[in-house]
């Protein structure tokens, strides 16, 4: 009889095992971040997922304004008048509602008269849970309210990258905005060898035992593990357009070069009616030529900052617009944040006709430098006189999160303001008061220009705006410590003590209230005697150390 040796297997590696080798287009990567989105909803950008890149004042003003130009250059060459500007994706609805109030405003003040069209802006996300985070948000509550009669705006739950048709409405011109989306939607690497092209394929685990594809909490724990199979990139996809484009990478690129294509934005563009005119806005870091390619690191095609994203391909976007005989303009940065402007067959002349306009948007001074200049003051704004702090928050739309990078440095300030530049000053932080928007950001700009106001001399305007913070933002320990702080100046000293237990309600390991609260609940003798004691226990130690000195 012979013996038979029973093989173990490794059941924990099985359970690591998420899927195997295929490729990129068909990983359960998409469905996986999808549901991270599903589970977190508008959470996932608090803290985790980066948005001030694409969702600042700045871009959304640079957006509005183009796109009123792309209105008032087809209402010149059409009677057709009704527009629907669709945005994918639209995550915390912060850009949706800084685009809109934008454009609202230079469609009521761009000219002598309000310019005769009817807009219906669509505000779209695949996740209920995220739309109705948006619709319920106050900001759009009292943005509708300020709506023409022939605006709208809805809110829509589509998705797109399953949907077999598009939603735009009959007798609409659509204009489409793809900000920060179409990175991280399917895409297919590739690279090319020294005799063929080969489709990169990925298997994809995790380095826990308990991470739930189904609800994950977080992306940073799964694992790609990638291999090379040779393909033809005569027949590699059923659209022979894409096909196209991978065989005139095949000639023209360099042997070891890796790139990506966006299938994920291909599938929605194919989604759209031809037959009549379309313009598609992208906002996205990408590459924008085969040399871009060919100097990128693999391992740079694709990042991870709370959610994957890859480096979108534009240049295969140009190529598949130029088989379209579409039309496109562009940014050509390397690895940050540019913007194309795409339009179809029918909308080419419209796209043509905007060139000089969208360089200076977005080529001249755009949203690739505003950024580049917020990062200057953050790092170096403790060097920057009062002008040019000012300065700064007008180029940046008067936007609330660049007022709380150079916060600090105004506070600092505060003692060169005089009657000359006070009203310029005051007049420029209420205009960032008015732009924000209310979401668990980094800065609750209401508690910061309290602040300010305080600081400045003005107690009843901060009295107000500390108010205003806990009205919109909710109950915050630092909005009502500040108040406490407000009302010890005032030597109102019942209201200080309200507002200091108010802030260890909301925020128990505040020290400094706490020592606050103990000094101002004590009697007016304590509030003598203890401080006298003190003293008298530092005299005494004095004395003591002076005598043991003298005698020792």
């Amino acid at each position: 009889m012979v013996a038979t040796v029973e093989v173990k297997k490794d059941k924990k590696k099985d359970d690591w095992k998420i899927d195997e080798a295929k490729k990129w287009s068909d990983s359960k990567l998409w469905e996986i971040q999808r549901n991270y989105f599903h589970t977190k909803g508008i959470d996932a950008w608090k803290g985790e997922v980066p948005f001030y890149v694409s969702s600042n004042c700045f871009i959304a003003n640079s957006y509005a304004n183009l796109v009123l130009k792309l209105i008032k250059q087809h209402i010149q060459n059409t009677e057709n008048q009704a527009f629907q500007i669709i945005e994918l994706g639209a995550g915390t609805g912060k850009f949706s509602y800084y685009f809109i109030k934008f454009l609202m405003d230079f469609l009521q003040n761009s000219t002598s008269s309000p310019i005769p069209c009817s807009i219906c802006y669509t505000i779209t996300d695949f996740s209920e849970k995220i739309i109705k985070s948006i619709e319920n948000n106050v900001c759009f509550n009292n943005l509708k309210q300020k709506l023409s009669p022939n605006q709208q705006i809805e809110f829509t739950v589509w998705d797109f990258e399953t949907a077999q048709k598009s939603i735009v409405k009959p007798g609409h011109v659509p204009i489409i905005i793809a900000n920060y989306v179409f990175d991280c939607l399917q895409q297919d690497k590739f690279n090319l060898g020294d005799s063929a092209l080969n489709e990169v394929q990925v298997a994809l685990s995790n380095r826990y035992l308990k991470f739930d594809p189904q609800s994950p909490k977080t992306l940073g724990d799964l694992q790609f593990k990638e291999n090379n199979i040779a393909i033809n990139p005569q027949t590699y996809y059923k659209d022979n357009k894409l096909n196209t484009i991978l065989q005139h990478y095949t000639q023209n690129m360099t042997p070891g070069t890796e790139f990506c294509l966006p299938v994920g934005a291909f599938n929605f563009i194919n989604l759209l009616d031809n037959t009549q005119p379309y313009y598609l806005l992208v906002g996205d870091k990408g590459l924008s030529s085969i040399q871009d390619f060919e100097v990128t690191q693999k391992r740079e095609l694709m990042s991870y900052d709370g959610c994957y994203s890859f480096l979108l391909n534009y240049d295969a976007l140009n190529q598949y617009f130029d088989q379209l005989d579409g039309a496109y303009l562009g940014t050509n940065y390397v690895y940050t944040f540019g913007v194309h402007l795409y339009g179809n067959h029918l909308a080419k002349k419209d796209v043509q006709a905007l060139k000089i306009d969208f360089n200076e948007l977005f080529s001249r001074f755009g949203p690739k430098e505003y950024l580049s200049l917020c990062q200057e003051y953050q790092g170096s704004g403790y060097r920057f006189k009062l002008d040019s702090i000012i300065d700064f928050i007008k180029l940046s739309n008067f936007d609330p999160d660049a007022y709380g990078i150079v916060h600090d440095r105004l506070i600092e300030l505060v003692p060169a303001i005089n009657d000359y530049n006070k009203l310029n000053i005051l007049q420029t932080l209420k205009k960032v008061e008015e732009n924000i928007y209310v979401l668990g950001s980094v800065f609750d700009t209401y508690n910061l220009l309290g602040i300010f106001y305080q600081v400045l001399g003005d107690l009843e305007k901060a009295e107000h705006t500390f108010y205003h913070s806990i009205e919109i933002m909710g109950p915050t320990g630092p909005a009502y410590h500040n108040l406490g702080m407000l009302y010890l100046q005032k030597k109102d000293r019942a209201a200080a003590i309200v507002n200091f237990e108010k802030s260890l309600e909301v925020e128990q390991s505040n020290p400094l209230a706490k020592r606050k609260l103990n000094s101002l609940r004590r009697g007016a003798w304590q509030r003598i005697i203890i401080p006298l004691s003190k003293f008298g226990l530092i005299i005494t130690a004095v004395l003591a150390a002076y005598l043991f000195i003298k005698y020792a």
